[in-house]
């Protein structure tokens, strides 16, 4: 089953993303148009690609994210093309603020 109903664990999610960013599973060209965004009415760091949202850090550098809520479970996947970095979160707690704990995430990275 697609929307709702999929669990999965933290190791399956980067797996999932070092097959997808490395063209395992799609084309390099096709993955650029599922990063690009698309709605030309919208920031192109708020936006939505084919299956991604589009979002930037502080200093403009692309990140690509997903997040779902599915009967209290809470998800969050966030990749940054940059360098690779690949934040997830997995929760049985509905918590808002998990894209803006994940820039602070990247933030505490990049002093590192």
């Amino acid at each position: 089953m697609g929307d709702k109903g999929v669990f999965s664990s933290v190791n399956d999610l980067y797996l999932w993303d070092k097959a997808l960013f490395s063209g395992k599973i799609i084309k390099k060209q096709t993955l650029a148009l599922a990063c690009a965004p698309h709605n030309s009415d919208k920031n192109p760091c708020n936006n939505y690609g084919y299956g991604l949202h589009i979002g930037c850090t502080g200093n403009n550098q692309p990140l690509l994210y997903h997040g779902g809520l599915w009967n209290g479970n809470h998800s969050l996947f966030v990749h940054r093309p940059s360098d690779g970095t690949l934040i997830i979160i997995l929760s049985n707690i509905y918590n808002k603020s998990f894209m803006w704990k994940s820039y602070n995430i990247l933030h505490i990275l990049d002093e590192l």
